[in-house]
């Protein structure tokens, strides 16, 4: 562990270097944001614990639970979830000179590719309906 200090804005600051956890690294950067920082809660919601958060500081109200709600309880006899990595082997980004090269490429792979087109599967890939598919749980 070292130690030392510096100057900010007129300001001596003193500052020391440790070893922690990811998990000690994120506590320490959200107890400290928590008093003084601002914050985009869409990144408190997706990429926190509800229950670090509420054990770091943060009361219900402030991310979003009612009072009297026991968020462990909420999520008692919920179904499982396994998501399926539908990632692909490999992405690549083709880049064209000519609007003819995009055409001639297209009719090579039997694609329709537009200006407006981002991303392909090659093979072509069946859409799925996603309006029509009824979502489960097995019991």
């Amino acid at each position: 562990m070292a130690s030392s200090c510096g100057r900010a804005s007129g300001t001596r600051n003193a500052y020391r270097q440790v070893r922690w956890t990811p998990k000690q690294c994120e506590k320490a950067n959200v107890t400290a944001n928590k008093l003084g920082g601002g914050w985009d809660f869409d990144v408190l919601a997706n990429e926190f614990d509800v229950g670090d958060l509420l054990e770091w500081g943060f009361k219900g109200w402030e991310i979003g639970i009612p009072d009297g709600v026991d968020v462990d309880a909420e999520w008692q006899a919920m179904p499982e979830f396994e998501q399926e990595d539908m990632s692909g082997a490999q992405s690549i980004h083709v880049h064209f000179a000519t609007r003819e090269d995009v055409n001639a490429f297209a009719e090579l792979i039997g694609q329709t590719l537009t200006e407006e087109t981002r991303a392909i599967w090659y093979p072509m890939a069946d859409k799925i309906d996603m309006i029509s598919e009824l979502y489960a749980d097995g019991a």
